[in-house]
Formats: structure tokens, C-alpha cells, sequence
């Protein structure tokens, strides 16, 4: 069965939904036995091929679509975007919409990871890509959510360069989706109890407003403020509306 993963992150391969797609895959074969990157003999899964949405800064469907008609099972990961997906990934969706029967029968589950703690963030948009993976008369497999992941690409490299390699074995989110990819590869079902403990807490208990406010003032301070000056973009110009009078 071949497996097909999408990763609909804007930053492609260096980014945190790439390093959760190889996790997952990692986890396809023991970890005392080693497997080609390109076939998987051991499982449901005998054939592995991942694509970017994004590739060098430009969308490219043509291929994308052409691998979606020959595979059998599709994952589609993704970082959350303003508790949506990325405009790179939307653009994937519509152009499959606009083709009948393009996903008709086939297995369909989804990854979605953001930096948010809880569970909560994902579950508007899961619920829609239950719905639209219906519509498309494909089977919903299900969703992996997972928050916190926020910096997980920028650890891996950071320990990477102090020569750490213990980093992926050790780090609690890339273990349970590697225990969630052997599940995965050995049924070719996600199991959905499985799911719901990696997905973790659902939403944390209501913080008082005042204690809020200093968190938002000291993210914004020495988080995005930061963030802006490094890309050159000004308090005035993070306001900006390009598309306000479409």
C-alpha cells in the first residue's frame, strides 16, 4: 500500500510539521532494524513518498495530484495557522475540489501541530476536514493533533550543531508520534484512544485577566516584538491589511 504524506507548511522542509511527518515514519520499523527511505517492507505500508506543497517559494499541484490518483492512503500535515490551514495547503484543497472522484475510496488522515498547549485549537478545523474528506467520498481515518510544538525544528538543529543526537529519542512529542506511526504502519488504522492521550490536555483551566494581561505584555515585548524587528517589520506595518479592500 503506498502512503502518500503532504507537508502543507509554508516552510516546507525545514520545518516543525517535517520533523513530525519523519517521527511518524520513524516509527514505521523497530529502531534496532534499519529501512530504506524509500520502501518500508515491514507493515501496510510498502511504499513511503512525501511531497511539499511549497517548493523553492512557488506552489506546485501538478505533481502532487498525480501522486494523490496513485496512492492509497493520504496524510495531510500541516502547522495551524490562525486556527486554520496555511494559504499554500488551501490552495492544495481547492484545486481537489475542483476534481471528481480525485480522492473517491481513498484513506485519508491528517496531522496538525501548533504551538498552543491544547487540544481545543485544533478541533474547529479537524471537525471541517472530517466533513470535507466526506464530502470528497474518501474514508477519514482521523487526526493527529498536537500542540506545544513550537521550536522543535530550531532545538533539533541547535543540538544537532553541539553534536546531541539523543535529541529525537528523547524529546516526549516525537516519541509518541513515532508509537503513534508503528501502530499506524502495522494496522494502517490511527487508533483513536491513542489520539486522544498524545493530543493531551484539552484546555486549561480559565487564568485570571489580570494575570493574562502581563503574559500577552511579556510575550509581545520579548516574543513578537523581537520576531518583527528581525524581519523588519515595524509595530504600524504589523497592522497592515493587504487584502482589506478586495
Amino acid at each position: 500500500m503506498r502512503l502518500l504524506i503532504i507537508n502543507g507548511s509554508p516552510k516546507s522542509t525545514n520545518s516543525n510539521t517535517k520533523i513530525m511527518t519523519d517521527a511518524l515514519v520513524s516509527g514505521f520499523t523497530p529502531a534496532n532494524k534499519s529501512m530504506n527511505s524509500k520502501t518500508h517492507k515491514q507493515g501496510i505500508f510498502t511504499d513511503v513518498v512525501e511531497k511539499n506543497v511549497l517548493s523553492n517559494a512557488k506552489v506546485d499541484l501538478a505533481e502532487i495530484l498525480d501522486y494523490i490518483k496513485i496512492s492509497d492512503h493520504i496524510l495531510i500535515a500541516f502547522p495551524l495557522y490562525g486556527n486554520s490551514v496555511p494559504a499554500c495547503l488551501l490552495e492544495l484543497l481547492e484545486e481537489i475540489d475542483g476534481i471528481e472522484f480525485i480522492l473517491s475510496k481513498k484513506n485519508i488522515s491528517f496531522l496538525i501541530q501548533y504551538g498552543f498547549p491544547e487540544a481545543i485549537h485544533a478541533r474547529p478545523i479537524e471537525a471541517f476536514l472530517e466533513e470535507w474528506t466526506m464530502l470528497q467520498g474518501a474514508n477519514y481515518m482521523g487526526s493527529i493533533v498536537k500542540g506545544g510544538c513550537d521550536g522543535l525544528y530550531k532545538e533539533m538543529k541547535k543540538n544537532e550543531n553541539k553534536g546531541k543526537n539523543a535529541y529525537k529519542e528523547k524529546n516526549k512529542i516525537l516519541k509518541g508520534i513515532r508509537e503513534i506511526g508503528s501502530h499506524f504502519n502495522m494496522t494502517g488504522q490511527l487508533n483513536k484512544e491513542q489520539l486522544n492521550n498524545y493530543a493531551g490536555t484539552e484546555s486549561h483551566r480559565q487564568v485570571p485577566k489580570k494575570v493574562m494581561r502581563v503574559v500577552v505584555w511579556v510575550m509581545n515585548k520579548m516574543y513578537w516584538k523581537k520576531l518583527l524587528s528581525k524581519n523588519n517589520v515595524s509595530e504600524e506595518g504589523s497592522y497592515a491589511k493587504p487584502f482589506g479592500n478586495f
